[in-house]
Order: structure tokens, then C-alpha cells, then sequence
């Protein structure tokens, strides 16, 4: 089982491929590039980790390996 960060911890997250993920609690219409980004852990990001929509590595760089 993966560690999972601490709320206020700070993480790198990318969508999961083929994911439009919402960019945080209340940013409607503001989604996650598929670059992924630096955010603060908390419960809005900790649900989308566990349904499995957001992962801790970069999808593409996976692939290229």
C-alpha cells in the first residue's frame, strides 16, 4: 500500500490518464493539465487519490520508459 500524504502536506499530482479532474475544491471549470501541478493535500485532493483519479507519478513519463 502507497503512502498517502499528510492534509497540508505539499505533493505533486497528475490526472490519471484519460481523467478531467476538477483543480480543487470550488474551482469549477478550472480542471488539472496533464502536466500536473504542486498542491496542498487536503480532503478534496485525498478523495480524488482514492477513486482514483489523481496519481503521484506522471502518466507519460511512465509510458516512455
Amino acid at each position: 500500500m502507497i503512502n498517502v500524504p499528510n492534509f497540508g502536506e505539499t505533493v505533486a499530482v497528475w490526472p490519471s490518464p484519460g481523467q478531467k479532474i476538477q483543480d480543487g475544491a470550488g474551482q469549477f471549470g478550472r480542471f488539472l493539465q496533464p502536466a500536473g501541478r504542486s498542491v496542498v493535500w487536503d480532503e478534496y485532493w485525498h478523495r480524488r487519490f482514492l477513486e482514483g483519479a489523481v496519481l503521484f507519478h506522471d502518466p507519460i513519463s511512465k509510458k516512455k520508459e
